[in-house]
């Protein structure tokens, strides 16, 4: 089932669309700044990024959802994460992905089918890897 495209303002002021990773395997991770277990994810989420760092087949997406602006710059500047952030100011990632309880992860591949829609969480560690590499292979 193809993705639910979305176009969003990351944190650098710049726009992303889904479109722009076509080709590559991507991981989202929907969260918010008031997420108390979605920001305890954020390490091994750095850990996966840094694991995949130097292969280009693979996008790691953080999309926060029903997040206040301020809030959400706050976090990041706390959490200092080192990859792309997304805010969905209209709630289109939100209703569209149906991101009713977070953190949530979702896999999508090269061809911009979600994979799963529940993917597995950073901190699972092999199980994720595993699954990732599985389609950076295909």
């Amino acid at each position: 089932k193809p993705a639910p495209k979305f176009t969003l303002e990351s944190n650098l002021n710049k726009t992303y669309s889904l479109d722009d990773f076509k080709g590559k395997v991507i991981y989202i991770d929907l969260w918010a700044s008031w997420c108390g277990s979605c920001r305890a994810e954020m390490p091994d989420f750095r850990k996966l990024v840094n694991k995949f760092k130097d292969n280009n087949q693979i996008a790691f997406l953080s999309i926060a959802i029903n997040d206040g602006i301020n809030e959400w710059k706050k976090a990041l500047s706390e959490d200092k994460p080192d990859w792309i952030q997304l805010i969905d100011k209209e709630g289109v990632v939100w209703k569209s992905y149906v991101a009713s309880t977070i953190p949530k992860y979702i896999l999508i591949d090269k061809q911009g089918n979600i994979v799963n829609f529940d993917a597995p969480q950073p901190g699972s560690g092999e199980k994720i890897e595993k699954l990732l590499l599985s389609e950076i292979a295909k």
